[in-house]
């Protein structure tokens, strides 16, 4: 069920302004920026907010920011704090040339083209703490949902309509169920001493972080990711 989603994660770049609103309407979150970094972007950074028995905050966020790529809602016992330590990992890449971007994988039109080029070691490293993601899909009547069984992902398209009464994996009871084979993505590409991350398509890979959140870069491939300093 929808109120079965523990976090959601939220894009300040993407949301501007609008973004003060879930940061005084919900007091549990944490900025996936630290340090310097959260010094120079402010609220234009990502976020994470625990949305555990806070249906509201559900409902304000699935009525006012579908359709507008604000972020994508998750699934986990863990706590917020472990949770943003994970996502940390993957803020920050290196692209095939070898420059430094931003990963805007709380973007759900970068995260549901990403995670089929991943191979099971990848997503086994993504997914980490999480469960499942549940997002908009590229048509906004639809709602997408991920997550790993035996290693490989899987994916239920259902419409919004059905989200207050659709129950995730494993036990789907509706939409359209869909087993994703890494083996048919695109391979990954390689790094020395460093974790590898299948390339991403042009058209889905994260843009270049400006603290208006405009000038968006998009780059070629991922080569790999590193913890934000």
């Amino acid at each position: 069920m929808l109120y079965d989603v523990t976090h959601i994660l939220l894009d300040g770049a993407r949301m501007e302004k609008l973004i003060e609103e879930p940061l005084k309407m919900n007091a549990e979150h944490e900025c996936l920026y630290s340090g310097a970094q959260r010094d120079r972007f402010g609220n234009t950074a990502p976020f994470i907010f625990d949305s555990r028995n806070k249906n509201n905050f559900i409902n304000w966020y699935v009525g006012k920011g579908w359709d507008k790529s604000w972020g994508v809602m998750l699934k986990s016992v863990h706590t917020t704090s472990e949770l943003s330590k994970h996502f940390r990992k993957f803020i920050k890449v290196k692209t095939e040339d070898h420059r430094d971007m931003f990963f805007r994988f709380y973007d759900p039109r970068v995260l549901r083209i990403f995670l089929p080029t991943c191979d099971h070691t990848q997503l086994h490293e993504f997914f980490g703490p999480v469960e499942y993601f549940l997002m908009e899909g590229e048509d906004p009547g639809h709602a997408v949902y991920f997550w790993l069984e035996n290693g490989h992902l899987n994916s239920h398209h259902i419409e919004r309509k059905q989200l207050l009464n659709y129950s995730p994996m494993p036990a789907y009871s509706g939409g359209v169920k869909h087993r994703v084979d890494a083996a048919t993505a695109n391979p990954p590409v390689t790094h020395s001493n460093a974790t590898t991350v299948s390339p991403v398509p042009q058209h889905a890979a994260g843009d270049t972080h400006t603290n208006k959140g405009q000038n968006e870069h998009h780059h070629k491939g991922i080569s790999h990711w590193e913890m934000f300093d």
